[in-house]
């Protein structure tokens, strides 16, 4: 799923976090490959399911995750979860849109 933001041509790919096999959607600036932004934040010690995602939506993250929220690609399932300080939202894909269409990072 490819996206501008502040004048790059971003695209949002999938890897995995090593400690748990979690899926880890990482935004790449198409032009130079580089990672630009990592979406989704790594937790641990909640149990949710494989096809919703821990989002990062504050600091650094906080206009980027407003502007990939807008593209319409994905729902707020409206479950938050406090973690040291801040609030984690949890989103998933909205129909037609699936983690099959989110190529990986190379």
């Amino acid at each position: 799923m490819r996206f501008y933001f502040k004048k790059h041509e971003l695209e949002i790919r999938q890897s995995v976090y090593k400690n748990n096999n979690r899926i880890a959607l990482v935004v790449v600036d198409v032009a130079t490959e580089e990672n630009y932004a990592t979406l989704t934040v790594n937790v641990t010690n909640i149990n949710y399911p494989k096809d919703v995602f821990a989002i990062k939506t504050w600091s650094e993250n906080e206009e980027i995750a407003e502007v990939i929220f807008n593209t319409g690609a994905f729902d707020d399932t409206g479950r938050r979860a406090e973690s040291e300080h801040v609030t984690i939202e949890f989103w998933e894909f909205k129909e037609p849109f699936s983690l099959s269409d989110i190529p990986p990072v190379t």
